[in-house]
């Protein structure tokens, strides 16, 4: 009879299991480590697009007020407020330290139609005058609003209200008296006023529309800071000097252009790893250095006003 050998059952031995659970822990570590990198480069991509987004609206809002602030010429020498203000006092409002303030004035229009906030003097008004004879206004006027009063291809002269006038008031109460004579039928125009500084590490404006209350343009804002570009091309930067924050008139209708710096960070502390310190600084490594723990993105932009003291004096 012909002896059957027998044949071992299928199967792994011992060293081949521990090879494979080597290898297949190997493969999870990496897997593991690409995915926390992706994530972790995901948020930060994620964070940076979000802070850019923040402070380029931000810069784009306070870019298209300030360029309004061009439809006012021939502002006259000593108005009840200029065409623009830097770290001027603002009602309701405290600064962050060190960043600025900007406030920026210019007629509101359409300057036609029914509802416009604009209004006809009914007669002819001599300097001096601190009461307006006007059309029946189709707009209210609030107490301490500015109003503009035209004289074509002259003089445009800025005065502050000094009692609030009602839809379908025919005088207009000025606070301090017209510098020039205007004629019946001169434009009495409603001024905008837009208001813009950082508090409590955001971007915030203040308008007459709003009923003087603090409207939030952006979260997360850190730094303002301004520039003048005058006519000469010379930069008035240092608003920390008195001549900067008192600058007349005269001096303001220079100005060809200004310049908006905004910082903007991340919403959140952003951390890639724990901080490492190098033993010396021969043997820095970079890769070792502590994390960066907020994004932050500064925006810049220049806005060229228009029509605004459009001829050189």
């Amino acid at each position: 009879m012909k002896q059957r050998r027998l044949q071992s059952a299928g199967g792994f031995t011992l060293i081949e299991m521990m090879v494979t659970l080597a290898i297949a822990t190997l493969v999870i570590l990496y897997m593991a480590q690409t995915y926390g990198d992706t994530s972790k480069l995901y948020i930060r991509n994620k964070e940076k697009f979000q802070t850019e987004t923040r402070a380029l609206l931000a810069g784009d809002y306070m870019s298209e007020e300030t360029r309004n602030a061009g439809y006012i010429v021939g502002w006259d020498a000593t108005p009840d407020s200029p065409p623009i203000a830097v770290n001027k006092a603002i009602t309701g409002a405290t600064v962050d330290p060190n960043t600025e303030s900007l406030t920026v004035r210019y007629a509101q229009g359409p300057l036609t139609g029914a509802g416009a906030p604009v209004a006809a003097l009914n007669g002819v008004h001599a300097a001096g005058s601190v009461t307006l004879t006007v059309q029946p206004l189709t707009f209210a006027i609030g107490n301490g609003t500015l109003v503009a009063i035209y004289s074509p291809a002259t003089t445009v002269n800025v005065r502050r209200v000094a009692a609030a006038s009602n839809v379908g008031a025919t005088t207009i109460t000025l606070l301090n008296p017209t510098s020039i004579s205007f004629a019946i039928g001169a434009v009495v125009a409603v001024v905008q006023e837009s208001s813009f500084w950082i508090q409590g590490g955001n971007l915030l404006m203040k308008t007459p529309r709003a009923n003087s209350a603090n409207q939030q343009i952006a979260a997360n804002l850190e730094d303002l800071q301004i520039a003048f570009i005058n006519n000469d091309q010379s930069v008035i930067g240092d608003v920390s000097s008195a001549a900067f924050a008192g600058m007349t008139t005269a001096q303001l209708l220079n100005v060809r252009a200004v310049r908006l710096s905004l910082t903007a960070r991340t919403s959140r502390s952003l951390v890639d790893g724990q901080p490492a310190i190098p033993s010396s600084l021969e043997d820095h490594n970079r890769s070792g250095e502590p994390a960066d723990r907020v994004l932050r993105v500064v925006k810049q932009t220049t806005v060229y006003l228009r029509n605004f003291a459009a001829l050189d004096p």
